[in-house]
């Protein structure tokens, strides 16, 4: 089975590569080493965390639709599953977005539970839950 997908993948990028050639799209490492980049990867500093799609707008602009009608939030088991990740893995920032985050029941818990592990946390808010008083803590 494996092999089968080995194969697969195989003939897939061969695909990919004819495609790019036929609309004269360079492979990303040949553009790179045509402009001198030379890419190498760090350590990874911050964690980016989606907690859910529920916001109190609907915004058009939102590449997330988001909005007052979606129900998809990070559950409590999730959240804590985040908190030992950034214990395990040394995150320099934790960058908390969503919807509207405040909105997640367990923004608290999340929140406290990263601080110990990180410099900073960042949450990504529109900031109208707490003007509108739509979040009760």
């Amino acid at each position: 089975m494996l092999k089968g997908k080995l194969q697969s993948t195989s003939s897939n990028e061969s695909q990919r590569a004819s495609e790019r050639e036929s609309f004269g799209i360079a492979p990303f490492s040949q553009t790179l080493a045509r402009n001198g980049i030379d890419l190498k990867r760090i350590e990874t500093r911050v964690l980016q965390v989606n907690v859910g799609f529920l916001c109190n707008q609907a915004c058009r602009h939102c590449h997330l639709n988001a909005g007052p009608d979606r129900k998809e939030n990070m559950d409590e088991k999730v959240a804590s599953d985040v908190i030992s990740y950034a214990q395990r893995s040394g995150f320099h920032t934790i960058d908390i977005t969503g919807g509207a985050p405040e909105l997640n029941p367990h923004i608290g818990e999340l929140i406290q539970g990263v601080l110990p592990f990180v410099k900073r946390v960042m949450i990504r808010s529109n900031l109208s839950v707490l003007n509108n008083g739509s979040r009760e803590s």
